[in-house]
């Protein structure tokens, strides 16, 4: 009788929370993906995307916020998919840490432009509000993009071979 009502129990569970993901697929995807900053590097340059970086460490306070309350909580937006993500761990990449942020303070996010776009690199630095830092992605990434054979841009990515 035991092993029934067990049984039973796990079942219903099971199919709760089956019937609970699938009925918000949305719910449970993040509105960006982080990949390596290599392979955003070569995707934003072969798609002439905007490479967005966010540069933070395990250690930084202000880093595991954006980590952990901020990028989860962006709204899903169009937007966000005019541009390629990459995380760079300060520890785990010093120098290119260090060469993307200029020694500045963390965490950053930094958006670099396709190159030849004549548009400027943006940066925000420290730690900021949902709100605050989707204003700042919708604004760099929205950017009207010059003719390809503009060379009037600053802020060319790193390569990070």
């Amino acid at each position: 009788m035991v092993s029934g009502i067990v049984t039973s129990l796990v079942v219903t569970m099971g199919m709760a929370l089956a019937a609970d993901s699938a009925a918000s697929p949305e719910s449970n995807q993040l509105a960006v993906s982080f990949v390596s900053y290599k392979d955003a590097y070569r995707r934003a340059q072969e798609e002439r995307l905007p490479l967005v970086v966010f540069v933070g460490a395990e250690w930084c306070p202000a880093c595991r916020k954006m980590d952990e309350a901020v990028f989860p909580n962006l709204p899903q937006s169009p937007i966000l998919k005019n541009g390629v993500f990459a995380r760079v761990d300060y520890d785990q990449d010093t120098k290119l840490a260090q060469a993307i942020t200029g020694g500045g303070a963390l965490p950053q996010v930094i958006i670099f432009p396709p190159q030849g776009s004549g548009q400027k690199l943006r940066r925000v630095v420290g730690a900021q509000p949902v709100e605050k830092l989707f204003q700042f992605l919708r604004e760099g990434l929205s950017l009207k993009r010059d003719p390809a054979g503009s060379t009037a841009m600053t802020g060319t990515p790193i390569r990070g071979d």
